[in-house]
C-alpha cells in the first residue's frame, strides 16, 4: 500500500516482509551456514556426552542353560535366586575377574539401584503369563565409558551363576566319609555302601535322562560310567557278603572276645534247657501211658509246644557252634578287607561321577545372549539430534542474520 506526500513521491508502509529477510539471509548466508551446523554439532555432542549418559540405560537379555538348570538349582541343590546375578557379591566377583573392569564403581551400582534384572515373562492363554529362563539385566548408562564397556561388563555379570555351578560341579563330593565307614559295625558299613552304590546310580540315571546314555563325558560314555558302580559292588556280591554276615555273625577284631563268649554263654544256657526239656518231655510221655485219653486232652499240646521249644534251642546251638567256628581273627579280618575293597572300589567310582559332573557342566553350561551387544534406551538418536540442531540453528542464525541486515536496511532507507 502506498501513501502520497506532497511531494508526490510514494513512500512503502514501514515493516519487514518475507522478502526482506530471505534478502537479509542471503546477504549472510555464511553466518547462518556455520551458525546453524554450530547448533547442529552441539545438538549431536550435548545428545551423546550429556543427555544419553545420563538418561539412558544399557541392557541384555540372555538364557542360561547347565545340566538341569530346569529345575532352579545348582548341582549341590542349593536353590538359584536370577536376583543374586546382581547382588554387590556378583558384581564385586565379576569386576575384580577383570582389570578392564576396575574403573567400575559397583558399590553406587548397587546402593542406587542402578542396576536391575527381570525375568521375562511368556504370554499363555488368556491374560495369563509365566516366566521364562530368560533374564534381562538393565544398567544405567552414566556408570559406563561406552556401550562397548557395559557389553562386556554385563556379559561377565550374566556368566557369574554358569562360572558357579561349574565350580560346584567341579568341588562336588561322592564319596563315603572313611572315619564313618571304619567306625560303624559290619552290617552298618554294608547299609552305607549300598546306599551310596544307589546315589551314585541315581546320580548317573540323572544325568543319563538328560542327555541320553551314549553322551561322552570324562573320556566314556555315561552308561559305561554308570555300568563301572555294578562292576564293583554288584548285586550278587552285595547278597554274599550280606549273607556272610548274617550266618556267620561277623564283629570287629575288638569285639571278637567279647562276642566269642556270649555265644559260648548262651550256648551252655540252651543246654541246661534242652536238658530241662528232655526231662520235661519224658515227665509227660510217662504221665500220658497212665492216664486216660479224656483226662489228658491237654497234653498233646502241651507237648507238642515243648518240642517246638527244644527243636529251636537245638537250631540254636548248631547256629552257635557254626559261628564259633566262623568268628576267628583270620575270617574276621577277611571279611573286613572284603568290604574295604569295595569301599575303596565305590571311592573311585565316586571320584569318577565327580570328574563326569564337571565335564558334564563344562561341556554344556551356557549363556546365550539375546543381542550381540547391549541394547541402549532412553537416548537420542545422533541424527535425531543433528536434525534439531539444524532446525533450532536456522532459526537463530535468521534471527542473528536479520539483526544484523535490517538496522542497516533502515538507515539506508532513511537517507534516501
Amino acid at each position: 500500500m502506498e501513501e502520497t506526500h506532497e511531494s508526490g513521491r510514494p513512500e512503502e508502509v514501514h515493516g519487514v516482509t518475507f522478502g526482506d529477510i530471505f534478502r537479509a539471509v542471503g546477504k549472510r548466508k555464511w553466518l547462518v551456514l556455520l551458525v546453524t551446523l554450530l547448533f547442529a554439532a552441539v545438538a549431536v555432542l550435548a545428545a551423546i556426552f550429556l543427555y544419553d549418559p545420563f538418561f539412558s540405560t544399557y541392557s541384555r537379555t540372555f538364557t542360561l542353560s547347565y545340566p538341569d538348570s530346569g529345575a532352579g538349582k545348582f548341582p549341590d541343590g542349593s536353590p538359584f535366586n536370577y536376583r543374586d546375578i546382581v547382588s554387590l557379591d556378583a558384581l564385586t566377583q565379576t569386576k575384580n575377574a577383570d582389570g578392564r573392569f576396575a574403573g567400575i564403581d559397583v558399590e553406587k551400582l548397587s546402593e542406587r539401584d542402578a542396576v536391575t534384572i527381570t525375568q521375562v515373562q511368556q504370554q499363555t492363554a488368556g491374560e495369563l503369563t509365566q516366566p521364562t529362563d530368560q533374564y534381562t539385566i538393565t544398567v544405567k548408562a552414566r556408570y559406563f565409558s561406552g556401550k562397548g564397556a557395559a557389553t562386556e561388563f554385563l556379559n561377565a555379570l550374566a556368566r557369574q551363576p554358569i562360572l558357579k555351578a561349574v565350580q560346584i560341579a567341579r568341588t562336588m563330593n561322592y564319596s563315603l566319609d572313611e572315619s564313618s565307614f571304619e567306625n560303624a559295625d559290619f552290617e552298618s558299613r554294608l547299609e552305607l555302601l549300598s546306599a551310596q552304590k544307589e546315589n551314585l546310580l541315581a546320580q548317573y540315571d540323572a544325568w543319563i535322562a538328560l542327555y541320553r546314555g551314549n553322551y561322552t563325558a570324562a573320556g566314556r560314555t555315561l552308561v559305561n560310567h554308570r555300568a563301572e558302580i555294578d562292576v564293583a559292588f554288584g548285586d550278587v556280591l552285595q547278597r554274599s557278603l550280606s549273607s556272610e554276615l548274617e550266618t556267620n555273625g561277623y564283629v570287629s577284631l575288638q569285639l571278637l572276645p567279647a562276642q566269642r563268649a556270649a555265644l559260648e554263654a548262651e550256648k551252655a544256657e540252651n543246654e541246661q534247657k534242652i536238658s530241662a526239656l528232655l526231662g520235661a518231655l519224658g515227665s509227660s510221655a510217662a504221665a500220658l501211658t497212665l492216664s486216660s485219653a479224656a483226662e489228658t486232652s491237654a497234653a498233646p499240646v502241651q507237648q507238642a509246644g515243648l518240642s517246638e521249644t527244644l527243636a529251636a534251642l537245638l537250631v540254636r546251638n548248631v547256629e552257635i557252634d557254626s559261628q564259633l567256628k566262623a568268628l576267628t581273627e583270620e575270617n574276621v579280618t577277611a571279611f573286613e578287607t572284603k568290604l574295604k575293597n569295595v569301599y575303596q572300589a565305590l571311592q573311585e567310582a565316586a571320584a569318577k561321577a565327580q570328574a563326569v559332573g564337571y565335564a558334564l557342566y563344562e561341556q554344556e553350561a551356557r549363556v546365550y545372549f539375546e543381542t550381540s551387544q547391549a541394547v541402549q534406551e532412553g537416548n537420542i538418536s545422533p541424527v535425531l539430534a543433528a536434525v534439531g540442531g539444524l532446525v533450532v540453528g536456522l532459526i537463530v542464525a535468521c534471527i542473528i542474520a536479520c539483526a544484523v541486515e535490517l538496522p542497516k536496511r533502515k538507515s539506508s532507507a532513511e537517507e534516501t
